[in-house]
């Protein structure tokens, strides 16, 4: 099974791009971000072409402002597909699978409005919802907290020996790497050297696992754990809204991780689902079962 070069995808190179508001007024992404007080808006497209030999702009639809606001007349649902008897599955076998589902259902609909990325072709690429994306969904619309989702965020683990114990990850909030997986691809994770992806501060960020990995919190140590505010892009107060609402069902929140690896790897972030206590999960595999969100047209709507 091939796989995609890390070396040609480092995610800082993202900050050298620019942002588009309409046809004129570039600005920096990077400086754009640093505006941003709250999640991006479910609208707002990535932060790289997946393509580096093709890069184009990075457009940008609707509010800057940080206020996580769905597009008027649309709404947060599960990603599904119809099966040949008739009935709806939302879980695909793998994570590829599930992406690829995500693009063609994206595809089909007129006007879509979830997340993509505008190749040098002027082809979308519609991309699954970041983990922060994915909570706020879930804050909009409480019905979605009975069911897990993967995300395109993902943790990288530094591989210290087979039957040694992981110490160091890096968390990716926009994954390039699992948003362009082939379509054919399905293996647990993707094999990718560790300091090949370089820490910038805005979209990979490394982090020291101790003993407050692997474990539910108590809600004083969630609201001050380094890897969850991180997860939800170092916003305190969206991290303390999510917080408040887990806590309050008698549930309790934690991040999870692999406690060893024989080599360097990526994987997904998961959001559990309320029975799990929405955890944040990076222990998933590729190949196993996979369900997203997406942005769609209420269905009330003409």
């Amino acid at each position: 099974m091939s796989r995609l070069n890390p070396k040609n995808m480092n995610s800082g190179d993202c900050l050298n791009n620019l942002v588009n508001f309409g046809d004129s007024n570039y600005q920096p992404l990077k400086d754009v971000l640093k505006s941003l007080e709250g999640l991006l808006p479910p609208e707002i497209v990535s932060r790289k072409d997946p393509d580096p030999k093709s890069v184009s702009k990075i457009v940008v639809s609707g509010s800057a402002s940080g206020v996580f606001v769905l597009p008027s007349g649309y709404c947060y649902e599960v990603l599904s597909q119809t099966l040949a008897d008739g009935s709806k599955q939302d879980v695909f076998p793998s994570y590829s699978l599930g992406l690829s589902a995500l693009q063609d259902a994206c595809n089909s609909e007129l006007d879509c409005k979830h997340p993509y990325i505008l190749m040098a072709d002027k082809k979308k690429l519609y991309v699954p919802l970041t983990f922060s994306q994915t909570c706020a969904a879930r804050l909009l619309q409480p019905e979605l907290l009975d069911k897990w989702f993967d995300t395109s965020s993902g943790v990288l683990y530094k591989s210290e020996g087979e039957n040694v114990s992981v110490k160091r990850i890096k968390v990716i909030l926009f994954c390039e790497q699992l948003y362009t997986l082939q379509s054919l691809f399905n293996n647990p994770y993707l094999s990718m050297n560790y300091d090949s992806v370089l820490v910038d501060g805005e979209n990979v960020f490394e982090l020291l696992v101790d003993d407050t990995y692997n474990c539910y919190l108590e809600k004083t140590v969630a609201l001050e754990h380094k890897g969850l505010l991180v997860a939800f892009d170092n916003n305190y107060v969206v991290l303390e809204k999510f917080c408040n609402k887990v806590y309050e069902c008698g549930k309790q929140t934690g991040f999870f991780v692999l406690e060893k690896v024989g080599e360097d790897q990526l994987r997904a972030w998961r959001v559990g689902d309320d029975y799990w206590s929405s955890s944040l999960s990076g222990d998933n595999s590729l190949s196993l079962n996979t369900r997203f969100l997406r942005v769609a047209r209420q269905k009330n709507i003409p």
